[in-house]
């Protein structure tokens, strides 16, 4: 994973820290960062390298409640600042490297956007962690961009599958895939 500026994107790419009552929570984490991924199909490319930025609402929240500590102002919006969701944007660079993953299991989640849903925590144990994502190129580079991550509270209905290479390899081409009905 290589963390740098990159001055062709068009998304935050270095996130500064969130200072609460002179707590202060780093976000370089969420920095930007380039993730490259096998292709398991064969022919090319050998891998698909996306660009990978990461939306504010996977430390912030809607609305303010027993884990909000203030509002935290990007670019385009101010919003919630969320302990919880914070503590869980730490898995995110993790979660987005695995996508790759055989065992890891995408879903189609509407709106040209696709998720993941599980997430495996230090201890062991397994959480219903929602993170939403879309792909897409621009100037000419394969981005994968995180909208936003949260816990559910309870499992998600029936969603469909799809696999992370059906989503690189039809994002390099600049094709849009079928959502299901």
């Amino acid at each position: 994973m290589t963390k740098k500026k990159f001055p062709s994107i068009e998304e935050v790419c270095e996130r500064r820290p969130f200072v609460h009552d002179g707590e202060v929570f780093d976000l370089g984490h969420l920095d930007a960062h380039i993730v490259e991924y096998a292709n398991p199909n064969k022919g090319p490319p050998p891998y698909y390298k996306f660009y990978v930025t990461y939306g504010c609402h996977c430390f912030t929240t809607s609305r303010p409640d027993e884990h909000s500590l203030g509002d935290f102002h990007a670019p385009k919006e101010s919003r919630p600042f969320c302990r919880a969701r914070y503590e869980y944007s730490k898995y995110l660079p993790d979660v987005v490297e695995s996508l790759g993953d055989e065992n890891t299991r995408c879903y189609h989640a509407g709106y040209s956007r696709y998720a993941t849903i599980s997430l495996t925590l230090e201890n062991g144990d397994t959480v219903d962690y929602f993170m939403v994502f879309k792909t897409f190129r621009e100037r000419k580079k394969l981005r994968l961009h995180v909208e936003s991550a949260y816990l559910l509270d309870e499992p998600p209905g029936k969603l469909k599958k799809i696999k992370f290479a059906v989503i690189a390899y039809t994002t390099l081409k600049g094709r849009t895939i079928r959502q299901p009905e």
